[in-house]
């Protein structure tokens, strides 16, 4: 969880620009887990740590996005 915590020190919580996804995209793409977190996971890990609601709803449906194209 180490480039997750990266990702949410220094991103735009209420706005993410460019250099935030690519750290998201970072930690899916290195992320060794498994299984994916579900949907209500991921969003609520982002709103503990800050993300507003909407922008925290946008993140988690790319996360689940991106993570089907990676174990394919």
């Amino acid at each position: 969880m180490k480039l997750f915590r990266k990702f949410v020190l220094c991103a735009n919580k209420s706005d993410i620009h460019e250099a935030d996804w690519n750290r998201f995209y970072l930690f899916v793409k290195k992320s060794r887990m498994r299984k994916p977190l579900q949907y209500t996971e991921i969003l609520d890990l982002l709103v503990d740590q800050g993300f507003c609601k909407n922008v925290a709803e946008n993140i988690a449906e790319v996360y689940l996005h991106l993570y089907q194209f990676k174990i394919i």
